[in-house]
């Protein structure tokens, strides 16, 4: 509850800011070499400087506003789910007004998805906020890709943005990524409009390719635009290559192509390449059919959230206060074992906690990275013998409470699942 009331209170702050920088971007015609200078470093300060490290994947970037400022922006995220996000979005018009609402509506993006990674709903929450606030005529363009680590599945949705693209290493094709959806905060649109929202399961080498379209609408000196068409036989000419190489041999056909004509808009591009399969799934018991959560905690500060998560989506799922109650009880202890025993409370180590709830049961797999222990010789507390000894007796009540508990070969690992009925 304290989490959602803070994630409502950023909202508003950062609808007021929209609000003052809607109203600032009416006067922004003339504005001075400085102001232009001060712009250009708060836009560049809020693109990444260093594009998170998601071990199974490699990303590269590229950005170039058509003047000082511009109204491209382009994002990674780590949501609270440990999915990835690769965002781009494009606002209308250009130039320091397009910047000053670029700027606010990134933060509200990263706000939305503190809550959901559903692609989709996303752009419903940032839709219905902008169509309030912004007062100009500029409208936001966007594509959103969230990367699931664990099913190496890409959920995505489009607002009115060019498609991205999915090149497959096998094939050697490329997929267009497209769904249904309009423009973002374009006052003209009914504030209820639906986003579509489809999925796409990545290989090993696949690139996915994200851009705006100061990439495609430009021309050559004949007259004739670059277009997609361009953009595609490039990127399969091309998608043997590293990301950094793909994104700079693009540039460079399209450079060639204009052949002296210059820019007109800003141009943003965003690629991710999938290296290899994580083994996290196998290692956790899971199937990739399963489609689990998978949550990543190294103190013990951050067990709580997780757990009241979990319990949450047992509830909703209506699991009984008795069941909820042992297994809070179950978690904590797990959690916590694998903290302070499994990773000998090395902050530099993770717990992966991966999860799924239905209506039949609770299924939870959580991993330290340590040595492991011998599971098998485990005093039993019951005995008189060992009720002094202080270490045992949380795996007990784990087992007491739980219907299923089982351990990999090394002790790092505990599968354990609770039953509704």
């Amino acid at each position: 509850m304290n989490n959602q009331k803070s994630l409502k209170q950023k909202i508003a702050e950062l609808e007021t800011q929209l609000a003052a920088n809607a109203e600032q971007s009416k006067c922004c015609s003339n504005v001075s070499p400085l102001q232009l200078e001060t712009a250009r470093k708060i836009q560049q300060g809020l693109l990444p400087s260093h594009l998170p490290e998601v071990k199974n994947i490699t990303v590269a970037s590229f950005y170039a506003p058509q003047g000082k400022v511009g109204g491209d922006f382009y994002d990674i995220i780590i949501t609270p789910r440990q999915k990835t996000a690769f965002l781009i979005f494009d606002v209308s018009g250009g130039g320091i007004a397009a910047a000053l609402i670029g700027a606010t509506v990134k933060m509200l993006f990263a706000m939305v998805m503190e809550k959901t990674d559903s692609p989709a709903q996303v752009f419903r929450t940032v839709n219905q906020r902008l169509k309030h606030l912004i007062k100009t005529e500029h409208y936001v363009t966007a594509f959103l890709a969230v990367f699931d680590r664990v099913s190496n599945r890409i959920t995505y949705s489009q607002a009115g943005h060019p498609c991205a693209y999915l090149y497959r290493k096998s094939s050697g094709n490329l997929l267009p990524l497209t769904t249904r959806g309009f423009m973002l905060g374009q006052g003209d649109l009914p504030a209820s409009i639906e986003f579509g929202e489809s999925f796409v399961v990545m290989q090993p080498k696949d690139l996915l390719f994200l851009y705006t379209d100061g990439l495609t609408d430009v021309f050559c000196p004949e007259g004739a635009m670059y277009g997609s068409g361009r953009l595609c036989n490039s990127l399969i000419k091309h998608g043997e290559n590293e990301p950094e190489q793909i994104i700079s041999k693009v540039l460079d056909d399209q450079a060639r192509f204009r052949n002296g004509i210059a820019l007109r808009d800003d141009l943003a591009l965003l690629l991710m390449r999938l290296e290899y399969l994580d083994p996290l799934l196998i290692q956790s018991g899971f199937f990739p059919e399963d489609r689990p959560q998978l949550r990543i905690i190294s103190i013990r500060d951050e067990i709580d959230e997780v757990v009241s998560d979990i319990l949450r989506e047992m509830d909703r799922c209506g699991f009984s206060d008795d069941l909820i109650r042992k297994t809070k009880v179950s978690l904590l202890e797990m959690t916590i074992n694998a903290i302070n025993h499994g990773n000998r409370n090395d902050i530099s180590k993770k717990v992966y906690v991966t999860y799924k709830v239905t209506a039949e049961m609770l299924k939870i797999s959580i991993t330290d990275e340590g040595e492991g222990f011998d599971y098998t010789n485990l005093p039993d507390p019951l005995k008189e013998s060992n009720r002094i000894k202080s270490h045992g007796r949380g795996l007990f009540l784990v087992k007491k409470y739980m219907d299923i508990v089982e351990f990999n070969s090394t002790g790092n690992r505990i599968l354990a699942i609770k039953k509704k009925g």
